[in-house]
């Protein structure tokens, strides 16, 4: 090192090829270190049964709060004696806390892994803005899902139409508590008639009991199973969805329309572009419209 009886150029010549060194470290950092980073992130992120991220992919850490609201139908009564406009208050928040957990995974050797998503609900009494036992009344849906159904039909068939839904539980309207609207159901007896039909002109109807979620708190069955792409092998790919029961089209539409595209929203790649938005699928919501 330089000392005293260093001369002046050598000691101008260590202080040069330090700074230089330095300079040059430190520009390499610069540009290298971040790219070191992204790589060992990326060999992290990919979905295995060993990996950091599976045990929060398999079940949300984080509690999930659920805001549903109802309206009320406040003068139904006086709209089917005397024609006037509706009026509805809307109720709620009705709050419930949501668990999500993935059950009977199965991995796959082309990088991807099939699981069937579980939902479950939980009632919060302190966060909501009314209770379960709220009596709401509503339009009754599956007397106005038949008449949509029959609207076109010549006048004969929709007075047989008529008389059968007055004679068997047709109704304007009906009268529930707010669990048995969301969750836990009612009767019907219209949903049963029409279950009796056995006719192939009808849609099929799975249950004689209605709720907004019906069968779904805590069903594994309901929703799934899907297959979505872990990542391994290519990044790129991670949490897009391949398979929904099966298929890799949900039959709705025709050609690209139909296909699925888009992720479960649990896996992200990191890197996306910003600003291009992103595609995802909600599993209700396809259960909803498969149904």
């Amino acid at each position: 090192m330089c000392c005293s009886c260093c001369g002046v150029t050598q000691q101008k010549a260590w202080v040069f090829g330090l700074g230089t060194f330095f300079a040059v470290s430190g520009l390499l950092a610069i540009i290298c270190w971040p790219g070191f980073i992204d790589s060992g992130i990326m060999k992290a992120l990919p979905l295995t049964p060993t990996s950091k991220t599976f045990e929060k992919w398999e079940e949300l850490p984080i509690p999930v709060y659920v805001y549903m609201y109802l309206w009320n139908w406040t003068n139904a009564a006086d709209v089917q004696a005397n024609g006037v406009k509706p009026i509805f208050a809307q109720l709620g928040p009705y709050v419930y806390r949501e668990e999500r957990k993935k059950m009977d995974l199965e991995w796959h050797d082309n990088g991807t892994v099939t699981f069937n998503p579980r939902r479950t609900w939980f009632w919060e009494e302190e966060l909501s803005g009314g209770k379960q036992t709220d009596l709401i009344t509503a339009p009754h849906l599956p007397s106005l899902a038949a008449s949509n159904q029959m609207r076109n039909s010549n006048v004969f068939l929709k007075f047989m139409f008529n008389e059968a839904l007055n004679a068997n539980g047709g109704h304007l309207f009906v009268t529930h508590t707010a669990a048995e609207w969301l969750f836990e159901s009612f009767y019907d007896e219209f949903l049963h008639y029409a279950m009796t039909l056995n006719n192939p002109l009808v849609p099929k109807i799975e249950s004689d009991h209605f709720a907004w979620f019906l069968n779904r708190n805590g069903s594994k069955d309901f929703e799934g199973p899907f297959t979505v792409h872990t990542g391994v092998g290519d990044i790129k790919e991670m949490g897009e969805i391949k398979y929904w029961k099966g298929q890799n089209h949900t039959g709705w539409y025709d050609g690209e329309c139909g296909r699925l595209n888009g992720s479960t929203t649990d896996l992200f790649v990191p890197d996306e572009p910003k600003g291009e938005g992103f595609d995802h699928l909600h599993s209700g919501y396809l259960s909803d419209h498969k149904s």
